[in-house]
């Protein structure tokens, strides 16, 4: 009998793929967020961190508090899941639209702060439409399966 090796939606090569970008999503994202002190965090891009971060705050409507929350539960993930695998009963994987609200923020910051200097013109960079153009190639190779 002939094994079905056929790609499917379902199949644990997609399986696969998906758990792995959730991975490299946490650890990027925590890159610029979770790391006060990291290389890409924004503190460390942003000219000033305490108009970023109240701009940032009203951009997620959360509180301080609430967005710490949040970056704690991303960090958990990546400490727990991603970086080291400990021995945890159950992995709950956060939520991802605060993360996407949050990221859309610092690159429309960092794109203002790059075409003040002349880094890039003015409509060089769309984060939306870079996300527009990959979810359409994504959508293409899923309705071939």
């Amino acid at each position: 009998m002939k094994e079905d090796t056929r790609l499917t939606p379902d199949s644990q090569y997609w399986r696969t793929v998906h758990g792995n970008e959730v991975d490299i999503l946490v650890l990027e994202w925590c890159k610029l967020f979770a790391e006060r002190r990291g290389k890409y965090g924004w503190r460390k891009v942003v000219p000033n961190s305490e108009t970023f971060e109240q701009g940032l705050l009203i951009h997620l409507e959360s509180s301080r508090a609430q967005f710490k929350t949040y970056v704690d539960s991303m960090k958990y993930h990546r400490d727990k899941f991603v970086a080291h695998l400990d021995d945890e009963n159950a992995m709950y994987i956060p939520q991802f639209d605060l993360a996407w609200k949050a990221t859309q923020f610092y690159f429309l910051q960092v794109t203002e702060e790059l075409k003040k200097i002349a880094i890039v013109a003015e409509d060089d960079l769309s984060l939306q439409d870079y996300y527009a153009t990959h979810f359409s190639e994504a959508r293409v190779i899923y309705d071939r399966l």
